[in-house]
């Protein structure tokens, strides 16, 4: 599978999910078709961008618990003329294997499988992305390690979109960001925000969008990705 110290600000009000003491979560009446829309900038400034579409479905799974199933029915990439080679295979790429999905009692994705990786939490990845490219700065060769620090940081950025939200089917809506300012090696600032916008269907919670950005940003640089889910019903 295709950064000035700061507040986590805008956490938007929660949507209450049953909780272990519960009834379950019904089994939604599908079928669904789930999108990922994936856009990353390149560093002259052009970007690809990546969608794909899964026909899915729910269902209950013993006494607790829903189990996510689909299959990949779509998939378009947009790049630059110089990577269409790469967009060709990109595109001819099945990624049906990413279910099926076990959610828990309150509809969280279980991670049962050593190939599925879920997101941590924003504030998490900032500050381990900062701890980590900290670490292997070197103040003798400031220039280099300034951007060197900004690739770290945008490469965790990148790896977080890539990671499943561990509540993307039945999310609590919010819309948080997290911002911190980086004082670089060569003397100059940047920032690194990862940012979180999420609704849910009012009756059933269920998934309505899911987006997710990350931006790395100098005066001289910036790398940017983004990440949105939606889902609706299918048309017959």
């Amino acid at each position: 599978m295709l950064e000035r110290r700061g507040v986590l600000a805008g956490l938007g009000a929660l949507f209450l999910l049953p909780t272990a003491a519960s009834a379950r979560l019904a089994s939604p009446d599908g079928p669904f078709v789930l999108e990922r829309a994936l856009v990353r900038s390149l560093s002259d400034g052009k970007q690809i961008s990546v969608t794909r579409r899964w026909s899915l479905a729910f269902e209950a799974v013993g006494d607790d618990g829903l189990r996510a199933t689909g299959k990949q029915v779509d998939a378009s990439v947009d790049a630059p003329s110089a990577l269409q080679a790469m967009a060709r295979l990109e595109a001819a790429r099945d990624e049906s294997d990413l279910f099926p999905l076990q959610l828990d009692r309150a509809g969280r994705i279980v991670q049962s499988s050593s190939e599925i990786a879920l997101a941590p939490l924003p504030e998490t990845v900032v500050d381990a992305a900062l701890a980590y490219a900290k670490a292997r700065s070197d103040a003798t060769a400031a220039q280099t390690m300034s951007r060197q620090f900004l690739v770290e940081l945008s490469q965790h950025g990148m790896a977080w979109l890539s990671d499943l939200p561990a509540d993307l089917f039945f999310p609590a809506p919010r819309d948080r960001r997290i911002s911190r300012e980086i004082d670089l090696p060569d003397g100059t600032t940047g920032s690194f925000e990862l940012r979180e916008s999420v609704s849910a269907e009012g009756a059933s919670g269920l998934l309505k969008s899911f987006s997710r950005e990350a931006a790395t940003t100098t005066k001289d640089m910036t790398q940017k990705g983004s990440e949105a889910w939606t889902l609706r019903a299918a048309v017959s």
